[in-house]
């Protein structure tokens, strides 16, 4: 073997040189070889960290949205709409956040990734383009600062959890319902329909609506020679009835409170009774407080007039000072009074004055009055159902056999929330309108469908345009409230052949 090897050594020696121009391309190519070999290397490894840090991200957001779901011992995300201790809303700011990493990981990665091959396959390149670069920065940076303010706002407002879909914002530059938040714009529609594109930037200050809690606030004006404490007095029964009714207090959080006399003005005092509410059910509770406030004054002097939110009415009431009447006394009618009717099974009730207009005794109209009453919700339901007829998402949730059923029940309900007929409640009792529409799939197409139909059929209508605008208000944020899954529309099923 030493043998062989001696000669190969030197046949080697004796061997002619190879000529330099030879030597030196086998040099590049060896090079430019490990250059790219580098590059491939550099491109595997920018891979293989962009893939564990998605993962990791990934593990991070399953562990708290999976935590979520166990403390409220659901299955699927859907259901935590339906729980009443978790939220669904940090499942959503977890998964936007896990997605703005993810992206912010993949653009780091690939910059760093581009930045290390142009140094290994042209070692000189970058300092000579130090200027250049340099200039490009700077100009990027004076012409992409709005967006980068955008994004980082946007960050901010999605981490902090400040507005959600289906939220009631004032954001100074719209005021409507929020259909959409993502890291550079929050899509707004206000109560005309209108939809806003609010780039997060330009927000300075959020007003939320439909977070924590809520205040209604109760105005009602008394003569200046009304009994105040016994006013007072009445307010305060009526609003403490309302907190033990189990239709309501269920949606009134706290006690009521009588904040008294607000200002003087004129003939008239300012009694003002508060409440404090579920955000979501401030309107439904305003509207009953009302309701229950002017029961309460009328026990004072408001016989017939409504109370309203905001809007006050002038009762006739006592001196003050005079005592407080007795059962037995009010079950004694008094002819002697002037603008007191005696009514059976009643004691005496002083008349009300009606603000603005003296020679009206009459309640103020409702709202279902106003735009037409009976008539006009049979043509806006039967409108709106013709449209659900050929809708291919909306029709299949309907019973073939029930639509009819489905009609009548949605035009009950509207009738008796707009002050019509109770009927809906004598039937099938409290609404519970998300209670009932769990069982389907009810995803933004879905709602949005919903709306457009019921648009439609409003256009056909010819409301005033006041009427309009409180109806589709009405209509938005109850269709907004339904939504119980972002989960795309799955396929319908294949109808079975005979």
């Amino acid at each position: 073997m030493s043998a062989v090897l001696a000669s190969l050594t030197a046949f080697a020696a004796d061997a002619p040189a190879l000529p330099a121009w030879i030597t030196g391309a086998v040099d590049v190519l060896v090079e430019a070889g490990w250059r790219v070999l580098s590059a491939l290397c550099i491109v595997v490894g920018a891979v293989v960290v962009a893939w564990l840090l998605r993962i990791l991200i990934r593990r991070v957001v399953n562990r708290i949205v999976n935590g979520a779901k166990n403390k409220a011992q659901v299955a699927d995300t859907q259901a935590l709409e339906r729980s009443p201790l978790a939220s669904v809303r940090l499942v959503q700011r977890t998964r936007t956040l896990g997605t703005i990493l993810s992206n912010i990981v993949n653009v780091l990665v690939g910059v760093i990734a581009i930045i290390l091959i142009v140094n290994v396959l042209f070692p000189g390149i970058l300092g000579s383009f130090a200027l250049l670069t340099a200039a490009l920065g700077a100009g990027l940076g004076f012409g992409a600062q709005n967006i980068v303010k955008d994004v980082l706002n946007g960050i901010f407002i999605v981490a902090e959890d400040q507005i959600g879909i289906g939220d009631v914002v004032d954001l100074g530059l719209a005021t409507g319902i929020v259909e959409y938040v993502s890291v550079r714009v929050t899509h707004v529609r206000d109560v005309n329909g209108t939809l806003w594109y609010v780039r997060n930037g330009e927000v300075t200050r959020i007003g939320n609506m439909s977070k924590g809690w809520s205040r209604v606030i109760v105005d009602v004006s008394v003569p200046v020679d009304a009994d105040v404490a016994a006013v007072e007095d009445d307010l305060m029964d009526a609003a403490t009835g309302l907190t033990k009714d189990p239709k309501w207090r269920s949606r009134i959080t706290g006690f009521p409170e009588v904040w008294g006399l607000q200002s003087v003005a004129g003939e008239s005092l300012l009694l003002r009774i508060v409440l404090k509410t579920r955000a979501h059910a401030k309107d439904d509770v305003a509207s009953e407080a009302a309701v229950a406030a002017e029961g309460g004054a009328g026990h004072r002097g408001c016989d017939g007039g409504r109370v309203g939110i905001g809007r006050a009415h002038r009762c006739r009431g006592r001196p003050a000072g005079a005592r407080r009447e007795s059962a037995q006394d009010q079950a004694q009618p008094d002819p002697g009074r002037r603008g007191v009717e005696a009514e059976e099974g009643q004691g005496p009730r002083p008349r009300c004055r009606s603000e603005g207009n003296p020679m009206s005794q009459s309640a103020p109209l409702s709202f279902y009055d106003e735009i037409g009453g009976h008539d006009v919700f049979v043509r806006l339901v039967h409108l709106f159902y013709q449209g659900v007829a050929a809708d291919e998402i909306l029709h299949p949730m309907y019973p073939e056999h029930d639509m009819d059923g489905a009609e009548e029940r949605l035009r009950m309900f509207l009738e008796q929330y707009w002050g019509g007929p109770s009927t809906y409640s004598q039937q099938r009792g409290h609404p519970r309108l998300r209670m009932r529409h769990v069982a389907f799939h009810v995803n933004p197409e879905a709602r949005d469908r919903w709306l457009g139909h019921m648009r439609d059929a409003m256009d056909q209508l010819e409301l005033a345009p006041l009427h309009d605008a409180t109806l589709w208000d009405y209509l938005q944020r109850a269709a907004h409230s339904m939504v119980n899954t972002f989960e795309p529309t799955p396929p319908p099923a294949p109808k079975e052949t005979p």
